[in-house]
């Protein structure tokens, strides 16, 4: 049986709207409850905070004027997810890059170059319980596990999409 769901709120964007009623057009809680907006297209991410407002963002250049920014060539970041530490992870769709953010510093670095690796591209990015990060590649069809470090220590898939005739 399929859960209720009930509709709290609706919320129209408009084509200008990236975050109206406290709500992103696009965007999810963290693990620890944090609210981000992630716009693809226009290459950045932020925090939402508790009114509604964006506290930060992470981009190339200044998105807001009045809203603090830490720099970071963002190329359609796709998701961001908690380290033990609390600093952040960003999966880019658009080089297949992977930022490590670091709020309290106000500082970004790359962490994963994955064309350097082969990636063509990176999906969702996955802390799990053992600090290690998984990234989907979804035109490359792989799954990579990197380890805290940002190495990679295993690479499901071998980089064709599975075949749907049965053998």
């Amino acid at each position: 049986m399929l859960p209720e769901w009930v509709i709290e709120k609706v919320v129209h964007f408009g084509p200008e709207d990236l975050v109206k009623n406290g709500l992103p057009h696009f965007g999810f809680h963290d693990r620890t409850g944090k609210h981000y907006a992630i716009f693809h297209q226009k290459h950045f991410l932020g925090l939402i905070g508790e009114d509604g407002r964006l506290e930060w963002t992470v981009a190339a250049h200044q998105v807001f004027q009045g809203t603090p920014n830490i720099v970071a060539k963002l190329n359609y970041p796709m998701y961001v997810d908690n380290l033990s530490d609390q600093t952040l992870l960003v999966s880019n769709f658009g080089d297949a890059r992977i930022y490590h953010i670091d709020v309290r510093k106000m500082k970004a670095e790359l962490f994963v170059e994955g064309s350097k690796i082969g990636m063509k591209d990176a999906g969702n990015c996955v802390v799990d319980d053992e600090g290690s990060f998984w990234v989907n590649e979804v035109e490359g069809c792989r799954i990579w596990k990197f380890d805290n470090k940002g190495n990679p220590v295993l690479t499901l898939g071998d980089g064709h999409p599975a075949s749907n005739k049965a053998q």
